[in-house]
């Protein structure tokens, strides 16, 4: 495994990286670097040639030209991008705006940057209605006009082939072109984190759960202190109906952030699935509260004490629709009408959620939460139309 640090004094910059062999608990290699700003990029060719030196590779000629290739020649370009990329793996919505922000400015000095123009697209891909208040209509165009801008520049760009593919799982409903696309990123960059995990969220969409959770775990191997991707293993078991590791998965990524929503959420919803109402409680409680609803976290806590987890659900769904703005998915609509046995309400949000094109709606198939509905017809005629009848 390859870590490192960076850290800025004046003009120059002090970066620090260690090859380290996990299973014996050793480190192979490190070594410090001391650059000006104008020269940080040459570090990633110097690093990695240390690292395949030490790791006594061969490396081949496409392989060297890929260590020498530099993305842009312009200093102040890359220091944006890295910048928008430390934000943007936050996965909060500050994080992700501010991620935006460095993208387009990396991007205003070097419109040809095309690594730039990828993480524009990443961050309309994961923030939508979460975190850039965004409908799926209104972000995933913009995803896929910065990715095909970035291929424009650089078609083996592996970054821009894992948003493409991401928005013909997300928007297009394209499942065939979706599969497609990952493979051909993480073949041209079988390192990549961010391509296995969410190749992993497209496999287990279309109900192919161990190669889902085998791709998560690689991401994860990739990359182990990513926050998401330890979240995305979680949500590989949890689809794959294997609730106790996620369990156990959500609950390590909250040991590495205990602020993070969409873990706090995931193991809600597992919780509620295995029938522990009232640590589902808890978990979506935390949740609200760490997104700045407290009064809603105590109003909740209030519903479950005096009418157990049915009067929970009835209360949140009340909430929702006397507060509009708030902007829940109607897929997540769907799901609680679907958790409370009103079977007809549940599909005319589904209908909703079909309409709007939300993201959301790809779990359908491979969703435990809407197990109730699954022998309705009118399930399988939305199956069919979201292109699901695999």
């Amino acid at each position: 495994m390859v870590t490192g640090r960076v850290a800025r004094r004046g003009d120059a910059f002090l970066v620090s990286a260690e090859l380290t062999d996990v299973g014996r608990d050793s480190q192979l290699w490190g070594e410090s670097y001391s650059k000006k700003l104008a020269d940080i990029q040459g570090i990633q060719e110097e690093i990695s040639k240390s690292i395949a030196e030490n790791l006594r590779i061969e490396l081949s000629g496409k392989e060297q030209q890929q260590i020498a290739k530099k993305d842009t020649q312009n200093p102040e370009a890359y220091q944006l991008y890295l910048r928008g990329r430390y934000y943007w793996n936050q996965r909060t919505p500050e994080g992700v705006k501010k991620g935006l922000d460095y993208f387009e400015q990396a991007i205003e000095k070097d419109p040809g940057y095309a690594l730039a123009y990828a993480g524009v697209a990443d961050s309309y891909a994961v923030g939508g209605g979460t975190y850039l208040k965004l409908t799926s209509k209104e972000s995933r165009p913009k995803a896929r006009a910065a990715a095909l801008k970035a291929l424009e520049l650089d078609d083996s760009l592996a970054e821009a082939h894992t948003n493409l593919a991401d928005t013909y799982l997300y928007y297009d409903w394209d499942f065939a072109k979706s599969d497609q696309e990952f493979q051909k990123a993480i073949a041209l960059n079988p390192n990549y984190p961010t391509a296995h995990q969410w190749y992993s969220e497209c496999l287990y969409v279309t109900g192919r759960f161990d190669e889902s959770i085998a791709e998560a775990k690689r991401a994860l191997e990739l990359d182990p202190l990513s926050v998401a991707i330890n979240g995305s293993l979680g949500a590989a078991y949890f689809y794959a109906r294997k609730y106790d590791l996620a369990i156990d998965q959500f609950k390590k990524t909250l040991e590495m952030d205990p602020n993070s929503i969409a873990a706090h959420r995931e193991l809600y919803w597992t919780y509620v699935i295995k029938g522990m109402y009232p640590e589902a409680v808890a978990e979506w409680q935390a949740a609200t509260r760490i997104s700045g609803q407290a009064a809603n976290a105590a109003a909740a806590g209030d519903a479950f004490q005096k009418s157990g987890y049915r009067g929970f659900l009835k209360a949140d769904l009340d909430r929702i629709q006397k507060n509009p703005q708030a902007n829940v998915p109607d897929y997540s609509v769907a799901r609680l009408h679907a958790l409370l046995g009103q079977t007809n309400d549940a599909f005319a949000s589904l209908e909703k959620s079909y309409a709007a094109r939300e993201g959301s709606i790809v779990y359908l198939k491979s969703d435990p939460v809407m197990d109730p509905l699954r022998s309705d017809p009118r399930f399988q005629d939305l199956l069919r139309r979201v292109n699901l009848q695999l």
